[in-house]
């Protein structure tokens, strides 16, 4: 029997938290801790609420830093998890480098495209 492919994917914000990725895309498996080097938090996405949404942006420094989860998901889930993060209303998603345990790993990451820096969490 061959294993499904998966997608590597990762997750900072509230979705660090398994059970509430695990709600979106139930095959989510955490495989290890992740930093995202020269990026920084921010809470600037629009939400539906009138709420700043968790974003992570470029720093103007390779001294900023990330931490998030690195998941591996399976491929057929990634719909899913594609509508509940908003793609294409809200986030785009990019390919980054972040650091691990093991070594660099590619991933695919979030980022807000609607944004206003004067909103809070």
């Amino acid at each position: 029997m061959s294993t499904p492919p998966v997608i590597v994917n990762f997750a900072y914000g509230s979705n660090m938290l398994s059970r509430r990725i695990r709600e979106r895309v139930p095959s989510a498996k955490a495989i290890g801790v992740g930093i995202l080097r020269g990026y920084e938090l921010r809470w600037h996405k629009s939400g539906w609420d009138d709420s700043g949404k968790c974003d992570v942006v470029k720093a103007g420094s390779l001294e900023s830093q990330v931490y998030g989860v690195v998941y591996e998901i399976d491929a057929a889930e990634k719909p899913d998890l594609d509508e509940a993060e908003g793609l294409g209303a809200g986030y785009d998603e990019k390919q980054v480098e972040v650091q691990t345990s093991t070594g660099p790993v590619t991933v695919g990451v979030y980022a807000a495209t609607n944004t206003d820096p004067s909103l809070i969490p």
